[in-house]
């Protein structure tokens, strides 16, 4: 079973000087728009490999604990910063029965709503994981092209960024999580030392050994969280520098690519 990367989630305090920080570092951010359960809200950088980064924040609404889990939100009253991660998927209880008859526990299946600010209303399914808040599965409902944008000047970022290579993933012990992430992702990584790369259909997970007191902080009472980002870019001689105070918290690398396949 074959995945895709889908997007990257971006945890921020408050939505409209995160899109700030990011237009300032020649990011398209579009207005995404409000979630279903009136909790989240979100801003979108879409890009031409199908791809895309989710800037999601709380809209300030009290809710439960249950809520705040299943919207990341119990991550972002903490930190900024990367917060999970989604994989495509074409059928959610497909997957659902493959990962339970591995040992990995899935929740049931959710219905996702979010309406965009041109009145424009997107249906997705999505699949989590039990106490594992950093990967799910989604599967979309509506048409993919109203979850990012029918604009195509939205995918022309000044910066020359022109999707995602890449994520590393922090983890406690690389040979403890190896079991895991073979299941999840359907595949065998090649190891390199400290580190297990996985090639998924457009992307690369690479799990990586947390080995300071800085990067174990970043796991907290979690088994793996997403660390940092490869960035594809066009333009070796415009890359730029992407300062951890302007991204709320996420490391970025770029690698050059010349020629980019557009996403399904």
């Amino acid at each position: 079973m074959a995945f895709r990367l889908d997007h990257i989630v971006i945890g921020v305090h408050d939505l409209e000087p995160a899109m700030t920080s990011y237009r300032a570092l020649d990011f398209k951010v579009l207005e995404g728009g409000q979630h279903s359960t009136g909790t989240t809200h979100n801003a979108l950088i879409v890009f031409e490999d199908g791809t895309y980064l989710e800037l999601l924040a709380p809209t300030g609404k009290n809710v439960s604990s249950e809520v705040k889990k299943s919207d990341f939100l119990s991550f972002v009253h903490k930190q900024e910063g990367l917060s999970g991660f989604a994989l495509t998927a074409n059928n959610l209880e497909t997957v659902a029965e493959s990962l339970n008859s591995q040992g990995i526990k899935t929740s049931p299946v959710e219905e996702g709503v979010r309406t965009r600010p041109d009145g424009a209303r997107l249906q997705w399914r999505l699949l989590r994981l039990e106490d594992q808040p950093s990967v799910f599965f989604i599967e979309d409902v509506t048409d993919r092209d109203l979850r990012l944008s029918n604009d195509q000047t939205a995918y022309n970022h000044e910066n020359f960024v022109r999707g995602i290579e890449g994520l590393e993933v922090l983890v406690y012990g690389l040979q403890d999580n190896l079991e895991f992430f073979n299941a999840l992702f359907g595949t065998m990584p090649q190891v390199q030392g400290n580190r297990a790369v996985y090639q998924l259909e457009n992307a690369h997970i690479t799990l990586i050994t947390a080995e300071n007191d800085a990067q174990r902080g970043l796991l907290g009472e979690r088994d793996f969280v997403p660390y940092n980002v490869t960035l594809k870019t066009q333009d070796d001689n415009r890359q730029r520098d992407f300062p951890l105070n302007q991204t709320h918290g996420v490391r970025f690398n770029q690698s050059l690519q010349a020629d980019l396949e557009a996403g399904s």
